[in-house]
């Protein structure tokens, strides 16, 4: 991308190869996508495009649209990962992200089926607006997922393991949760209760 943010419709690779790169080693850059693939072609059935390819350097990616796309691949790169207007979008069994930073809003939800997927310095904000009838989520596969901290609408989660009701998370939040997979917070908002001090 050589540092110049491009807009596209869809990212795949009917292919599976790993050795398809994007990258933008010079310059931060956006990799914007426009999800509109399944009105491509009216009446077909088609499957959510999957990248398996690597996503390297400072490229950012941000998705919108009510559409879903995977990544599938080793990405090493270091930009953020956004997601917006009911976007459906993360990452497969084998698909990982090596940036901090995830921005999921408008009714969008991030899809994490790999429990290396979110670097343990991750840090995950949702945030709609108090109109959106379908609020942000997290959809986290089966396993145990490490994040820095997570906030939703701008509120820090307590420190602790987050999930759906499915899981056996500590904290559960059926709204901004979905799956078994379980979100331990390495930091948070202070967990309001009873104080101890001994002299």
């Amino acid at each position: 991308m050589n540092g110049y943010s491009q807009t596209f419709t869809c990212i795949r690779d009917d292919a599976k190869s790993s050795s398809n790169v994007i990258k933008s080693d010079s310059k931060d850059c956006v990799l914007r996508l426009m999800q509109n693939w399944s009105q491509v072609k009216p009446g077909t059935s088609q499957v959510a495009p999957v990248f398996h390819g690597e996503i390297r350097g400072k490229v950012s990616v941000s998705v919108e649209g009510s559409d879903s796309c995977y990544f599938a691949g080793p990405n090493t790169s270091t930009g953020s990962f956004s997601l917006t207007n009911q976007a459906y979008c993360g990452f497969t069994s084998t698909g990982v992200w090596k940036g901090t930073n995830f921005f999921v809003s408008a009714g969008s939800t991030l899809v994490v089926s790999n429990t290396a997927a979110l670097p343990a310095k991750s840090q995950i904000r949702l945030s709609d607006a108090p109109e959106q009838e379908v609020k942000s989520s997290v959809l986290l596969g089966e396993g145990n997922y490490t994040a820095t901290s997570m906030s939703v609408d701008g509120e820090l989660l307590y420190r602790g393991t987050w999930g759906s009701s499915e899981s056996n998370a500590r904290f559960k939040d059926d709204v901004h949760f979905k799956g078994p997979g379980v979100l331990t917070l390495t930091t948070g908002a202070p967990f309001p209760g009873c104080r101890i001090i001994i002299k």
